[in-house]
């Protein structure tokens, strides 16, 4: 599900691939204008610089697509993460002739 919803962000926000990737249930906050995403450095996400911290706003489409839903869903089940991005990211595969 949470796939679902990284093209959506990127065309509405324009973030890095990890900066989304890398959004873990803390990185949502609402606020007096509605609901935000925080972006920085957490357990699962490094961020190119210090300037790469910022907030930006949830776009009205993805509240109406179930992003606040899915949120919600996701922090009742009590999502922590515990890895890595780097160990997310699959090996490639090997061409070599041995």
């Amino acid at each position: 599900m949470a796939g679902h919803y990284l093209p959506i962000l990127f065309a509405y926000l324009g973030a890095r691939r990890k900066e989304f990737a890398g959004l873990a249930v803390d990185d949502i906050a609402k606020d007096d204008k509605g609901y935000i995403i925080i972006l920085r450095t957490n357990g699962i996400r490094r961020l190119k610089n210090v300037q790469s911290q910022r907030l930006l706003p949830v776009p009205e489409e993805m509240v109406r697509l179930g992003f606040i839903d899915y949120y919600h869903a996701v922090k009742k089940l009590g999502y922590a993460p515990h890895r890595s991005a780097a160990s997310c990211v699959p090996a490639l595969p090997s061409f070599s002739a041995d």
